[in-house]
């Protein structure tokens, strides 16, 4: 599937010293450096963007410290919330202002640290001080937690004894991931233990990735593991890079991994590759924020993502549509604009999905975008009459695939569901413009009772083919129903199923039609349930009054038939229904 998400742009080109660290934030990012006298020395870059010039990126040096350190800095990380700039050199991790670099302040009681994780990533979001930040620091066999507050960090309770010096840790939630040797633990931060899994046999250096919504992302060779805040699985199967990964980052929705020979780009959930890209050198670091930066030991390099426009429109194109929809939400747009997007992709899935039998997700969408009936009940042949069908074929860039036999029957069960939710949509919307005192405009009354009429007929099409004769009984008799009453008739009368003709003529008040039908029927075969008279007193005697003038009709030939039978039926007791006329007799 792959399209272009990133361009590859130089910010910082050969420098003469050695990369060791870097992290980014905002507009910035810093380097931790160590010349060829081995002196530890911070750049600070801001990074401009020229829209409209020929070099879109550029970094500009802002701040050099030199020797900031005595020895290396071998981790950095930013929290531009609380404006800290972390970083661990000769074995302290230590803290200081992150614009103005003063002296810095050392976390107490952990001399001889190999490696720290932050717990910051609830920060970012609506409200920056939704939680607090957490620190944990590697001491030799120890891991020792912090929490920041009143602008010092303070020990969170006693340290963390591990079996080993812990490699790599990261925060899930109220624990940690933590690699001693090869093997993976759960660690909860009262000190209960569980064993995960190795990082395998042919990777050196654990990589642990915590993302935002609170699920960890593992590296185990060349495969990427993700897990939740209990350490259950989130995916089926886990991603496999092309190659072994050093480092991997989150930018949503892809993960980007750091390869021996150039960088990959996967989809997270889709774990599909979207991108390989080529670097003139080894990639060593990686980090986000607002931009995407990669390091080699002497270069930095921007991840600049495409316009998402543009990647849309590629990802529709290849028919990626779930991966089309998470990138759309990220467009800077207005609701209304986002709401058409999203639809129009919705829209374009949907008709994939039936061209590719899958039905009923293809019907789901449809529901969900609320697609004109018309366009969904044309996916279906011989259902729509046929002035409906010539307009929407010249109007349809594709063609419906051709449906027959057993996947005509799957794809009439789901159109069944889709169109009995959507009528049920449709009354509701009446109902709650009735309960408001609201009275539709005439053309959205015509239009409304339009497309009831359009569902109802398509249903009662659907029972027929399908056979389902109780379903067939239960609609012609509702007495809301909104059933084309020509089309109708047809389809029943084609179909032999004349006592749910009698019946839906009796709904629409087509009581001439019901009893003359009856008064035919009634000749017919003796096996039938509507031969001879019996059927047409039962109907006459569900008449109102306003209807007297039936009833003195159509009872004279029952009266001619059989003096013994008429007495016998005004002489049967039955319920009172009040709108019934008064006895004849």
């Amino acid at each position: 599937m792959p399209h272009d998400a990133f361009e590859l742009t130089r910010l910082v080109e050969r420098l003469p010293l050695k990369i060791c660290a870097i992290a980014t934030w905002s507009n910035n990012f810093v380097l931790s450096t160590l010349s060829p006298k081995n002196e530890a020395h911070l750049l600070v870059y801001s990074i401009t963007d020229h829209c409209d010039a020929d070099k879109v990126f550029e970094a500009k040096l802002t701040k050099t410290l030199k020797k900031f350190t005595a020895k290396p800095i071998t981790q950095l990380a930013v929290v531009p919330e609380h404006k800290l700039f972390l970083y661990l050199s000769d074995g302290e991790v230590q803290y200081t202002h992150l614009e103005h670099f003063t002296a810095p302040d050392s976390l107490p009681r952990c001399r001889g640290a190999s490696c720290f994780a932050l717990d910051w990533q609830k920060l970012r979001g609506v409200s920056s001080f939704s939680r607090e930040l957490r620190v944990c620091v590697a001491s030799r066999r120890k891991l020792f937690l912090y929490r920041y507050t009143k602008n010092t960090f303070v020990l969170m309770k006693s340290e963390l004894q591990m079996p080993d010096v812990p490699r790599a840790f990261a925060w899930v939630g109220d624990s940690l991931v933590v690699c001693i040797k090869k093997d993976l633990f759960l660690i909860s931060i009262d000190g209960d233990s569980k064993e995960l899994f190795s990082i395998g046999t042919n990777r050196t250096d654990p990589c642990l990735l915590p993302l935002m919504n609170g699920d960890i992302l593992i590296l185990k060779d060349d495969m990427q593991v993700s897990l939740d805040q209990n350490a259950k699985p989130t995916q089926t199967q886990p991603v496999r890079w092309s190659e072994m990964p050093s480092a991997i980052e989150h930018v949503h929705p892809y993960v980007i991994a750091v390869l021996p020979r150039g960088i990959e780009v996967r989809a997270l959930e889709q774990k599909v590759l979207v991108q390989t890209l080529t670097t003139p050198e080894a990639i060593r670091f990686i980090c986000t924020d607002r931009w995407t930066l990669v390091a080699s030991s002497t270069q930095v390099y921007m991840l600049d993502a495409k316009q998402y426009e543009s990647q849309v429109q590629q990802l529709v194109h290849a028919k990626h549509f779930d991966l089309a929809l998470q990138i759309s939400e990220l467009i800077e747009d207005s609701p209304e604009q986002k709401r058409l997007r999203h639809n129009n992709i919705l829209r374009r899935w949907a008709f994939h999905q039936f061209t590719q039998h899958k039905f009923e997700d293809a019907l789901k969408n449809y529901l969900i975008i609320q697609e004109d009936p018309v366009n969904v009940i044309g996916l279906y042949p011989h259902l729509l009459p046929s002035d409906l069908r010539n307009s929407l074929s010249k109007g349809q860039p594709t063609k419906p695939p051709t449906l027959s036999g057993r996947e005509l029957e799957q794809a009439m069960k789901f159109l069944i569901t889709y169109l009995t939710q959507l009528r049920y949509q449709e009354q509701q919307k009446a109902q709650r413009h009735q309960k408001r005192e609201q009275q539709l405009s005439g053309e959205s009354l015509k239009v409304l009772t339009e497309r009831l009429k359009l569902i109802d007929t398509t249903l009662l099409k659907c029972y027929v083919k399908t056979n389902n004769t109780t379903l067939i009984g239960s609609l012609v008799r509702l007495p809301d129903n909104h059933l084309h009453l020509p089309e109708s008739e047809r389809i029943l009368k084609s179909e032999e199923k004349f006592q749910e003709l009698v019946d839906l003529y009796c709904t629409k008040g087509q009581h001439d039609k019901a009893l003359k039908l009856l008064a035919q029927l009634s000749k017919g075969p003796s096996t039938s349930s509507l031969h001879g008279m019996q059927p047409t007193v039962h109907y006459l005697q569900n008449l109102g009054s306003e209807n007297i003038t039936h009833v003195l009709d159509y009872s004279k030939w029952v009266i001619k038939v059989s003096w013994l039978s008429l007495s016998l039926t005004h002489t049967h007791t039955r319920e009172p229904v009040d709108r019934r006329i008064p006895r004849l007799l």
